[in-house]
């Protein structure tokens, strides 16, 4: 029988980050050794982006930045996306990257390729932009491996299991046990966030949040949401309409489904329907991508990389209802 630990989920850490969730187009998908649909690991294969806004996080809050603030910018020569910061004295120029506005990178904390590939393999990543790299699979052994979606399971100082779960990426050197199901029964966010694949019926702990590496969390809350007339999902999730994530409660009920983000591009490019659900329903159906890129704040002194890895190890981004 499972152990217990009553009370409320844990505390919050405070902070502040930015990120960008953009929408990727792939001319064609791979297949597995069972036949069925994956990422592509050419980085030709990658056709297309869709730029979301720079968001800010900050305790609970998320807030769109104006774009004469803070863009995301790909180097020309490198193809390396980051946010800058523009300098306001020179946020009215027009000139031709990398001078317009004087822009200032911002230090990247991580960067993340995400796809929905079906409903057997509802959701695999990898550490890196995979539109400028090639990537490879297999074992987990750098930034350029694809892993599925997996969970830790955060211990008490009892050494009991606390109903947390973490969603982390996978590496060959993993001191900690990883679980391709949650920690706790009945969490508040499925199916609207995880489909019932990620419950596992035999656990009688209770749910207590869900936290861990926050650029797959945001990519998991990103895949809930549509692609409305052109807009990135990102806006739908974080921005426009009804929120459906403030103060760590996740308020959306309704599974993932809605539109394509390309609507206007050639067929050549998309070998399925360009209205087909955001998340696929078949095994037969093209997987569906985005990029997420998280950077420290620079109007906050206190968001760090350490103070990240605080957030993300202690910290729980969606919390149950009491």
């Amino acid at each position: 029988m499972d152990q217990v630990v009553d009370g409320p989920s844990p505390p919050i850490p405070e902070l502040s980050f930015l990120f960008v969730i953009n929408d990727i187009a792939i001319s064609r998908s791979e297949e597995d050794t069972w036949g069925q649909a994956r990422p592509p690991t050419d980085m030709q294969s990658y056709s297309r982006e869709l730029e979301s806004s720079v968001m800010r996080y900050k305790n609970g809050k998320i807030e769109e930045l104006p774009a004469y603030q803070f863009v995301f910018e790909r180097d020309p020569d490198t193809g390396i996306g980051a946010i800058y910061q523009l300098n306001q004295r020179n946020c009215g120029k027009q000139s031709d990257w990398p001078h317009r506005g004087d822009l200032k990178p911002i230090p990247t904390y991580k960067t993340c390729t995400m796809f929905a590939c079906h409903p057997f393999m509802p959701y695999v990543m990898v550490p890196s932009d995979a539109t400028i790299h090639d990537t490879r699979t297999g074992p987990p052994i750098d930034d350029f491996t694809w892993r599925p979606l997996r969970f830790r399971f955060p211990l008490s100082s009892r050494g009991i299991i606390t109903g947390v779960s973490q969603a982390v990426f996978t590496s060959h050197d993993d001191t900690h046990p990883t679980y391709s199901y949650v920690a706790g029964r009945n969490p508040s966010w499925v199916p609207s966030l995880l489909p019932p694949t990620y419950v596992n019926p035999l656990v009688k702990r209770p749910s207590r949040g869900l936290g861990g590496d926050v650029s797959i969390l945001l990519g998991l809350m990103a895949f809930s949401a549509p692609c409305e007339q052109g807009q990135p999902r990102a806006h739908t999730t974080f921005i426009d309409g009804t929120l459906r994530w403030e103060n760590h409660e996740w308020k959306h009920r309704d599974p993932p489904k809605g539109g394509g983000c390309f609507p206007h591009t050639s067929p050549s490019l998309l070998t399925r329907p360009l209205m087909a659900p955001l998340v696929p329903y078949s095994v037969a159906d093209m997987p569906r991508g985005i990029l997420i890129c998280v950077a420290l704040d620079p109007t906050d002194p206190s968001s760090t990389p350490e103070a990240m890895r605080v957030f993300e190890s202690e910290g729980v981004m969606i919390m149950e209802k009491q």
